[in-house]
Order: structure tokens, then sequence, then C-alpha cells
């Protein structure tokens, strides 16, 4: 008891303020380069549509201030009001996204808030301002997270909106460069068996291999971590930059495994079968 007495008395102190900022400014030196706003232009023209708001300090508190079950917290550690106004932020995505008939998807910093039922209820497809800000406060951790990083960072944050494309789920892959040489693939949605991807794995795979080529080119970082999208058009497979993630071992590797690091190969790695039943 006094152990835990003594740890929520830690976590209330200035002292542990001044310990998790340390952190989050020390993982932030990995996250810098892989934020859209850093991409070079070839870079972006191998990905989606997208268009940005750079938010203030105040902004971000204002995020925070309004996040479900979560503002609490920016209250009590920054002394902020609750629900501060965000209205100049959604007339912003209004604006930017007027011509997106589809819809969108939004982005804090580097990540989506895919954490959240309003997120997984619709796929991530914003149709509106409403449906997007419903995504970034509804009680999402990472966004709390980012939001608290960038305060720590002292660094003007965008949230990016990205025009609305379907990717299905077996469609999406994780790829690992190091000194601008593609080491390895992997699907994303890792557990789970996708009958699409015996079908079509070489075809894929030799895609991606080819797009990684300019893609390594393009790229100003050497060692990241990249995801792409790949879809037939005719008979032909094209690939789509999605995001860039920190080559660290923080980054979830999928099929692949940091312990086997000198074995991985440029090719393909897939569930080649469903799970057995229970």
């Amino acid at each position: 008891m006094d152990s835990m007495v003594a740890h929520a008395e830690y976590l209330r102190s200035p002292q542990a303020e001044i310990d998790d900022n340390a952190r989050l400014v020390e993982g932030f030196k990995y996250l810098e380069p892989t934020l859209i706003e850093n991409w070079p232009q070839a870079l972006r023209n191998m990905s989606f549509p997208s268009r940005s708001i750079i938010l203030s300090r105040v902004d971000i508190l204002a995020l925070g201030s309004n996040m479900f079950e979560l503002a609490e917290y920016f209250i009590e550690r920054y002394g902020v009001s609750y629900r501060m106004p965000i209205s100049g932020i959604v007339q912003k995505i209004d604006v930017l996204t007027k011509d997106w008939a589809d819809g969108f998807v939004v982005k804090l910093g580097g990540r989506t808030p895919k954490d959240t039922m309003a997120w997984y209820k619709s796929n991530g497809r914003a149709r509106n301002s409403k449906e997007a800000m419903r995504f970034l406060l509804d009680c999402s951790e990472r966004m709390m997270e980012d939001c608290l990083l960038f305060l720590a960072v002292d660094k003007a944050p965008r949230i990016w909106l990205r025009e609305w494309m379907y990717i299905p789920p077996w469609a999406e892959f994780r790829c690992m460069l190091f000194n601008k040489q593609l080491k390895a693939i992997s699907q994303y949605e890792y557990q789970k068996f996708f009958p699409e991807l015996l079908k079509y794995r070489k075809s894929i795979e030799d895609a991606i291999v080819e797009f990684s080529q300019g893609f390594a080119t393009a790229s100003h970082i050497d060692d990241v971590v990249f995801d792409v999208y790949c879809f037939l058009v005719g008979d032909k497979w094209h690939v789509r930059l999605i995001e860039l993630n920190p080559a660290t071992t923080l980054t979830d590797p999928c099929l692949l495994s940091y312990s086997d690091i000198k074995e991985w190969r440029p090719s393909l790695l897939i569930v080649e079968k469903p799970p057995a039943a229970i």
C-alpha cells in the first residue's frame, strides 16, 4: 500500500512531468522525420492528396480540454479550462474538405485516432468536420499521447486531412527499409488470413519491390518503416504510400521479428492458412 501511495504522489509531482517530458523529447527525435510535413515532395507525390492545419499551443490545449474522459488530465496538468473553444479548427476542416465528396481521413501529427469506437464503426471515414472532431476527441489515447508529445517538445503539430480511399484490410503492407534497401515486407493485418494474398502474393511482392526503388531514392530517411496500399488497375498492380514510421523496435513488425532481423528478406510474408478453429 505504501508503494502505491508513493507512486500516486510521484505522478502528481513536478518531477513526474519533467521525467515524462524528457522521455517524449527523446522519442520525438525518431518520429519527427516521418511526419508528413517533413516529407520531400517526391514522397508526397507517391501518397494520397492531403491538406493540413497547423496548430498552435493553444489549439493543442483546446483539443485536450475537449477529449471525452481525458480532458481532466489536461485541466489538472496545464491549468486550462474545460472545453476551450475549437470552432476555429472546425471551420478550417470544413473549408479544406468541402470538395471531397467521398469524405476524408483525419490524423493528428503522425497517427490516426483508430483506437476509438467512432473510428471503428465508420472504418475511419469522416464525411464532415463534426465526424472528424468526434474521431479526434472520442477518448482516443493515441490523440492524447500525441497532444502531450507536441506540448512537451514545443513543436507545432498539424491535423492532416487525406482524401478518402477505401483500403481493403488485405491490401495494406508494412515494409522495412534499412540503408536505403528494402529488407522485408509483411501483410499489415497480420492476425488474419486473406485468400486474396494467396492468389496475388507474387504479383504484389513484385510491385512493392519495384515501388521501393523509387521510394528509396525519394526518401530523406535511410532507415524507415513505410506502409503501402496495393491495388489492381486492369492487369497492373499499383502501389500508394500511406505513411512512414520510425525504424525502432517500438514500431510493430507485424509478421516479422526483430530478433531475426539478420534473416529478413524482401519477400512478402503472409498468413498462409486460416487459424485453427478453437
